[in-house]
């Protein structure tokens, strides 16, 4: 297939939202691939859930063979011990997409609100509104990990246009 693939990557420790993109070169239309979460359980201890989200990962990129690896960047939270476990998550996240080759782009909640609803300030739900009308979706993906998934996706779509890319060269 001509045109891009794209991983999206909603970061997380106990669920991680992942979601494929694919548009043809020159046309707007966005087909998804799939979306859905990896989930870890505690009682696995920390060290197996990394693995389980690496292990998922290699998974997910070897069936789909993306192009582009796109991820949302860490904000910060009250939680410190969630934001400590989700960095390291990150870090396999990345040390996964690497050893596969991929090009990594990140985009903060900001960026992808203002990408896919036009506002920096849109809600949750109008995002995942969007995102439904963007994919072509019958309802709203859930959960929302995976919704979030597929904007980073459509936002990394958005700026990494490879037919507008080469025109610029041209």
């Amino acid at each position: 297939m001509a045109g891009m693939t794209v991983m999206g990557i909603d970061p997380g420790y106990a669920r991680l939202g992942f979601s494929i993109l694919h548009r043809e070169n020159g046309q707007q239309r966005v087909s998804v691939n799939g979306f859905g979460v990896i989930e870890t359980l505690a009682r696995d201890g920390h060290a197996s859930r990394l693995l389980i989200i690496q292990h998922s990962l290699q998974r997910l990129i070897q069936q789909f063979q993306p192009d582009l690896f796109s991820v949302e960047k860490l904000f910060f939270t009250k939680n410190h011990k969630t934001v400590i476990q989700v960095a390291e998550a990150r870090g396999v996240i990345f040390a996964t997409a690497a050893a596969a080759g991929l090009e990594i782009v990140e985009f903060t909640p900001l960026q992808v609100k203002r990408s896919i609803a036009g506002a920096g300030r849109a809600g949750k739900a109008e995002v995942q509104r969007m995102v439904m009308l963007l994919c072509g979706l019958e309802s709203i993906p859930e959960p929302d990990d995976a919704a979030d998934a597929l904007a980073i996706a459509l936002t990394a779509l958005f700026h990494h246009n490879p037919v507008l890319n080469a025109a610029k060269r041209g």
